[in-house]
């Protein structure tokens, strides 16, 4: 589940094994002075104007689909953020500035402190001027060569967890916590604010999860029950970004027409492999590194569950299946038939 996914990465975000300096050189830039340069790029005394702010956006992490999100938080110290899973499903993490929680389906359980110190960062809309808050101390990095393009700040909590911040040196932003990256940062009155916001990074044996935002809202009137404590699991409701699709009846001699090797025809080195396993088709596709279901709704008229994509098989005038295409948020693409089963 995305749900555990982002628990995961949480739970493990930015705790490096950095070798700071521990003699009593004075860096070139003070962590003071980068902290503060970081504060007044993202809008100074602008920020404490900000009682409240409202952040609505997706999360993507590769073939697992899009994720609706919606940020609250409330000035000095709460904050809420709800996700609705394509399935019907949701979570909600949240904190009334004593206690925090993560509530789902199934229940309501406390946040460790790890996984609130991460969220605190990214989703109080006091940051960046809460840093001074979370952390004790702060101690820039020397062991980086000076022409390198970032400053790295090892932050310390009273609790001794440790968090890597590294700062953009041209631009005076702060784009890494740990593991949580920080981009697009954009003009939202007289504030600026990351759009973009990254849990890890892509790799052999997991895909980044994406926090896009698409719109911030300041000083407008909240809902503040949201910041209760839950006392029940959340209610499954209907999701919102997928439109029911019922799965039709295909002959299986139908299906099996439509096993064999495609390739996109704007980039062959995308390559589509269908394959029948007993009455269900499914896709391969390079990049994937696993198969899924493609359903049918009429005897050309396929869909991937929960991703949004639909897939139209098209034949020549002798009836042999030549292509497939392809629609999706993404675009519309042609793959070609490149040998059949």
């Amino acid at each position: 589940m995305l749900k555990n996914l982002i628990i995961s990465f949480i739970i493990l975000l930015g705790i490096p094994n950095l070798n700071f300096a521990q003699n009593n050189d004075i860096p070139v830039k003070t962590a003071d002075r980068i902290i503060d340069s970081f504060i007044e790029k993202c809008g100074g005394s602008a920020i404490e104007e900000i009682y409240n702010e409202i952040r609505t956006g997706t999360i993507v992490r590769s073939t697992t689909g899009k994720v609706p999100f919606t940020i609250t938080c409330e000035s000095p110290d709460r904050w809420h953020l709800s996700q609705l899973f394509a399935w019907g499903d949701g979570v909600n993490y949240g904190t009334d500035g004593s206690s925090a929680w993560i509530q789902d389906t199934e229940g309501v359980s406390d946040m460790s402190e790890e996984q609130f110190l991460d969220l605190q960062m990214i989703l109080n809309c006091g940051f960046p001027q809460n840093i001074r808050d979370l952390f004790t101390s702060f101690k820039v990095y020397t062991g980086i060569p000076e022409n390198t393009s970032t400053y790295t700040i090892s932050a310390v909590t009273a609790e001794g967890v440790n968090r890597a911040l590294e700062f953009d040196k041209n631009s005076g932003f702060l784009i890494r916590i740990g593991d949580i990256y920080l981009e697009d940062y954009r003009q939202i009155d007289k504030v600026k604010r990351p759009f973009r916001i990254t849990l890890g990074k892509l790799s052999e044996v997991h895909f980044p999860i994406i926090m896009q935002v698409d719109d911030i809202i300041f000083n407008s009137t909240i809902v503040n029950s949201v910041f209760k404590y839950p006392v029940i699991p959340l209610k499954k409701t209907e999701p919102p970004l997928y439109k029911h699709r019922k799965r039709g009846e295909v002959d299986i001699n139908i299906l099996d027409d439509y096993i064999g090797v495609y390739s996109r025809e704007d980039d062959v080195s995308i390559v589509y492999t269908i394959t029948r396993q007993d009455t269900h088709l499914m896709l391969e596709r390079t990049g994937w590194w696993q198969k899924i279901e493609i359903i049918p709704e009429s005897h050309i008229d396929f869909y991937i569950k929960f991703l949004g994509i639909d897939i139209k098989f098209i034949k020549d005038e002798t009836g042999k299946t030549t292509h497939f295409i392809s629609t999706s948020n993404n675009g519309v693409f042609k793959a070609l038939r490149k040998k059949s089963k």
